[in-house]
């Protein structure tokens, strides 16, 4: 009878600390995700489309060399123009959730040579701020579909002390501002 019943206790406490330790493990991998547009009126087909995407736990641990927190800015230009960009002039912005900013940067070789310069070519290749990213060409018979291009922006680890609420990314060539912000949560 004795084992019957510390069998049944010990099924219980399995029943109840299971589900208890994956809801505590379940919200550590979560992302976050951000949007913006450089041209919130363009029409449906030529957007110009900036996403962010955060996974929260690996965000807090992870930083560059510990000195820059890194986020990577896929954008999409679906615009007839090509995009013109300049690593000395567009400007990055990162907000935190009690309102501060930190500013970052897209050219981590004017901001931090030595640590450019541990980089293989590769690495250099990829992390690099292009000087443009190509339209997409709606007249154009082969139909070229929009240039997706992924950007990195370098913060200052030691300033970023929580998880970003938005961005601010200036592009000095169209003299505009874009506000990258989560979207509001959709009703199922």
């Amino acid at each position: 009878m004795a084992t019957r019943l510390a069998k049944w206790i010990g099924m219980m406490l399995l029943a109840v600390l299971l589900p208890a330790r994956g809801e505590i493990g379940s919200e550590g991998g979560r992302s976050m995700y951000f949007r913006g547009r450089l041209d919130p009126g363009a029409a449906p087909n030529e957007p110009c489309v900036l996403d962010i995407e955060i996974e929260e736990i690996m965000f807090k641990l992870n930083s560059f060399k510990d000195k820059y927190k890194v986020v990577r800015i896929r954008v999409e230009n679906g615009r007839k123009e090509l995009l013109k960009l300049s690593a000395e002039k567009d400007a990055i912005e990162l907000e935190l959730s009690d309102g501060k900013t930190v500013r970052g940067t897209f050219n981590l070789q004017a901001q931090d040579g030595p640590i450019w310069d541990t980089l293989d070519e590769s690495m250099r290749k990829a992390l690099a701020y292009p000087l443009s990213i190509r339209g997409a060409k709606g007249d154009d018979p082969n139909g070229r579909r929009p240039e997706v291009v992924h950007l990195f922006a370098f913060f200052p680890s030691e300033k970023v002390t929580g998880l970003p609420r938005a961005f601010s990314y200036m592009i000095q060539s169209v003299g505009k501002t874009v506000r990258i912000v989560q979207p509001p949560p959709t009703a199922n």
